[in-house]
């Protein structure tokens, strides 16, 4: 954690364990059934759950499953886990916002959307305030973030839209190539970075496996991070 600031990400390791998601599971595997129309006794397992499914029924919505059911759940769950740990630890006045929700990656004759480097935010004064955490779901590792390092303060980047999602076309770009992190994830292990931290989630190539992804966005007090811009506690 002491190099957040500086790099605008970082990832805390085996955090979370199985009880923590078992209510979420229960919730996801109820929403899949629904919003793919399949009877209430099939059985599926998410890591292969495209196959119970047409080609055509499974969509990559923006931000996946997201209803209010799931995002009262997620909710629960981090803030009486996660979100003291990290105030504590990071010395921010944090809080969790609306719009909690999973992103899926089914495999790639299913999305197919080649997702480019982009920011989630417009950084005002190059001040980032927001923070995305994402954490898998299934058991099955997670290696398809990659991010820029240390991009998170330098300005917000000229984006364009490709199909439903948006892409960096600024040519600055290519002088942060060099910056780019993979991030391996297990389950249990958890990544935030500044929502303007340049980076993308690659698509599910090369597999036969759905990834699974809880996301949620963390509000930072400006004034509460503005006090302490340089204070971090060590990490463990």
């Amino acid at each position: 954690m002491n190099d957040f600031k500086k790099k605008g990400y970082f990832v805390l390791r085996d955090f979370f364990k199985a009880d923590d998601f078992a209510p979420l599971r229960r919730i996801v595997d109820e929403e899949f059934l629904t919003i793919n129309k399949l009877p209430d006794e099939t059985k599926i397992k998410l890591d292969v759950a495209h196959r119970a499914v047409k080609p055509a029924h499974v969509k990559y919505l923006s931000m996946g499953y997201e209803n209010q059911r799931l995002e009262q759940e997620i909710t629960r769950v981090v803030n009486s886990r996660l979100t003291d740990y990290v105030k504590d630890k990071l010395l921010m006045d944090i809080e969790i916002e609306p719009g909690a929700s999973f992103i899926t990656l089914f495999p790639h004759e299913l999305t197919g959307y080649n997702v480019k480097y982009h920011q989630d935010e417009d950084v005002k004064n190059e001040f980032p305030s927001r923070i995305h955490v994402v954490t898998p779901l299934l058991n099955n590792p997670l290696n398809l973030i990659q991010v820029l390092d240390s991009t998170h303060d330098i300005g917000t980047f000229e984006h364009s839209l490709f199909g439903p999602l948006l892409r960096i076309s600024d040519k600055r770009l290519d002088q942060y190539l060099g910056n780019n992190t993979d991030i391996h994830l297990n389950f249990g292990d958890v990544i935030f970075f500044y929502t303007s931290l340049i980076h993308r989630v690659q698509d599910n190539v090369n597999s036969d496996l759905s990834h699974w992804m809880l996301r949620f966005i963390y509000k930072v007090n400006t004034d509460e991070q503005a006090k302490q811009p340089n204070e971090e506690k060590p990490s463990e």
